[in-house]
């Protein structure tokens, strides 16, 4: 079984952050195939009464800390399970995200450990 993070050749399938970025080249760019809003896997806490939620990053097989991105609320469920907490948040700001959360990529659509065997 390969892990979630890992294609069946080793190589991590994990973007580098900047992925949401619009490209800085002359040529003329295709239309963005990245969604405006994005859901992202989270913990939802209780502090001092009150709810919030702190994002959930993950360790690729190579080490790294990866920010999941689902590019749909579907494709978060596929790939965590049907029990998963997420936020949505808008695409344009996972750079910021990235930066504050200490992630060291992004892992886009990738199925989450575990969750195979939960969607049996």
């Amino acid at each position: 079984m390969s892990s979630a993070f890992s294609a069946d050749d080793g190589v991590p399938s994990v973007l580098e952050p900047g992925h949401f970025s619009e490209a800085e080249d002359d040529e003329p760019a295709e239309p963005s195939p990245s969604p405006e809003v994005v859901y992202l896997p989270c913990q939802r806490v209780m502090h001092s009464g009150e709810h919030s939620s702190t994002v959930e990053l993950r360790r690729t097989d190579h080490d790294e800390l990866a920010l999941p991105v689902f590019t749909s609320l579907e494709r978060l469920v596929a790939c965590c399970g049907g029990n998963q907490a997420w936020v949505s948040v808008e695409s344009s700001s996972i750079d910021d995200i990235v930066a504050r959360s200490g992630a060291d990529a992004v892992a886009v659509d990738q199925m989450m450990p575990g969750t195979e065997e939960e969607n049996r």
